[in-house]
């Protein structure tokens, strides 16, 4: 069923259109469904999720800019169609279980090798103080705050991302798909629930200790001794998160005293 359907999707609509407007729709919508789900059942965080989603929906469309412009750009250089322009392969042909197995693996190591050196890039000096500090200032624990960063990051790191993992990679758009909505959805929890328990790096300690855990999976944070681990079963709050959870909380307290880098 999704095979004919995707079929009828490539006849109808030329690589730009599936490849940007797919990307804008599956943010949006991971979006606005985790906007929804913690409105209606969280109503203490509202306030903070109505804080956060204007910046997060311009962030989100202004990338979408930023890569049709991109691929504009491209096809003046290459000479090629405008609408036939793709940074990943869109084709009828569906990728197989294997090749997606393979693009994860793949994909999760490159993200963190790209992911790292962007995110230790935004902790420096003028960077951090101007641009990476307006997503480390906003201490409240809501999904939303995946998404809040200043718009030149959020293109030059989830954008930038995007760009070189689709060079290096050249995947099936598909595939592209189901990484990034893996990838966002996990940004998403962590930034509200705290973290997830198989996951090597604690994003709330990176929170408390910017220059620790800037990474994804912990390779590289491993490879150049910034990795911190944190135990799941010591120093637990009441809602069973370990440490960092409870001290981010107190963030909201005195952000000053954590929020000094």
């Amino acid at each position: 069923m999704f095979s004919s359907l995707w079929i009828s999707v490539v006849d109808r609509w030329p690589p730009f259109v599936i490849e940007v407007g797919g990307s804008v729709l599956l943010q949006l919508l991971l979006l606005l469904l985790y906007f929804g789900k913690s409105f209606v059942f969280q109503s203490k965080d509202r306030p903070a999720l109505l804080r956060c989603l204007p910046l997060c929906l311009s962030n989100i469309l202004l990338a979408g800019v930023s890569h049709g412009l991109f691929l504009y750009f491209l096809s003046r250089v290459r000479g090629d169609s405008f609408w036939s322009m793709s940074l990943s392969e869109v084709s009828s042909q569906l990728p197989t279980w294997k090749q997606l197995l393979s693009g994860f693996v793949r994909g999760t190591i490159y993200f963190d090798i790209v992911f790292y050196c962007l995110h230790w890039v935004f902790h420096q000096g003028v960077v951090y103080r101007k641009i990476h500090s307006v997503h480390h200032r906003f201490v409240e624990s809501v999904s939303l705050a995946a998404y809040y960063s200043h718009p030149v990051e959020f293109v030059l790191v989830n954008f930038g991302s995007a760009v070189l993992l689709s060079w290096l990679m050249r995947a099936h758009v598909v595939s592209q798909f189901l990484m990034g909505a893996l990838s966002q959805t996990i940004a998403l929890y962590i930034h509200e629930q705290g973290e997830i328990g198989w996951l090597l790096v604690s994003h709330d300690m990176h929170h408390l200790k910017p220059w620790s855990n800037l990474g994804s999976i912990g390779l590289m944070d491993s490879l150049f001794g910034t990795l911190e681990r944190v135990s799941p079963k010591s120093n637990s709050d009441e809602s069973g998160w370990a440490a960092p959870r409870a001290a981010r909380r107190g963030e909201r307290a005195a952000p000053k005293s954590i929020r000094t880098e």
